[in-house]
């Protein structure tokens, strides 16, 4: 398949595999990351491992529009040197994107640097997300050595990090900008409006968080969508509000979802929960 786009075009590589259930809430993180780079009139080609396979996803406004298998028969820990040896045959990327944006995993080789060295032979930007900047503790003392090792020649090829911990503003990683970036759901943190004389009245609104999601004629998306609302310590109230335009293929949805919750409620024997 070519790589072409009318669109911005971003690179977004994560070294997660699809089909591990060990890993499912990192795996939906990534997805729902790419699919939220899509939404910004941005085609987010999306590289990430499948099975035994490396596979490119492509995204346009929150929706996946293709899918190639890049190389099989991947052998564990060599997603990127392979991720690399695609990069060095693709002779046409040079201007193709805008930005690459890579998540971090420790480093035991040079497998990573391989690959930011084709991009910046390619002239590509790269972002490296660090999911957290204290890895290094959780790790054996001497492979955080050879992932610090790596990582001070990785850091030139770098032209920033993000990361979801807390930073000071003007922060720098190795040297190259370190930027704040949200985790999971957007949130939104308004000011607290002044209290009312009679509390049941009153609206104290201190936070909001919203997740807004395309699940088509799949139920499974659509349960997976409800849950991501209820990661592991978020305790909030969480409200569902379906928009449903009449005489469209919305009503046809709604209609064939409830009959899949009824035929599973009927298989399974339980009552799943009426959510519309």
């Amino acid at each position: 398949m070519g790589l072409k786009t009318n669109h911005s075009a971003i690179l977004a590589i994560y070294n997660v595999n699809l089909k591990t259930r060990g890993h499912i809430g990192v795996m939906r993180k990534v997805l729902a990351q790419a699919r939220g780079f899509s939404l910004n009139n941005k085609q987010i080609h999306m590289i990430c491992g499948e099975g035994p396979n490396i596979v490119r996803l492509v995204f346009e406004y929150g929706i996946e529009i293709e899918r190639e298998i890049l190389t099989t028969e991947v052998v564990p820990g060599d997603f990127f040197v392979h991720v690399a040896g695609w990069l060095a045959n693709q002779k046409t990327l040079e201007g193709l994107f805008e930005w690459a944006y890579v998540r971090y995993n420790p480093m035991h080789n040079n497998e990573l640097i391989l690959l930011a060295s084709n991009l910046h032979k390619l002239k590509v930007p790269l972002f490296i997300e660090m999911y957290t900047l204290e890895y290094q503790n959780e790790m054996p003392l001497e492979a955080a050595k050879i992932d610090q090792t790596f990582f001070s020649e990785l850091a030139p090829l770098v032209t920033g990090f993000f990361t979801p911990s807390k930073i000071d503003a003007g922060a720098k990683l190795n040297g190259r900008p370190l930027l704040k970036m949200s985790n999971g759901a957007t949130w939104i943190q308004p000011t607290t409006p002044k209290p009312k004389p009679d509390i049941r009245k009153a609206f104290h609104l201190l936070g909001v968080g919203y997740l807004a999601n395309w699940h088509g004629y799949d139920l499974e998306k659509r349960l997976q969508s409800e849950d991501r609302a209820h990661r592991i310590g978020q305790k909030k109230n969480v409200t569902y509000i379906d928009i449903i335009c009449e005489d469209t293929v919305d009503e046809k949805i709604v209609k064939a979802l409830r009959d899949k919750i009824n035929v599973a409620s009927e298989v399974l024997g339980e009552e799943l929960r009426d959510w519309i």
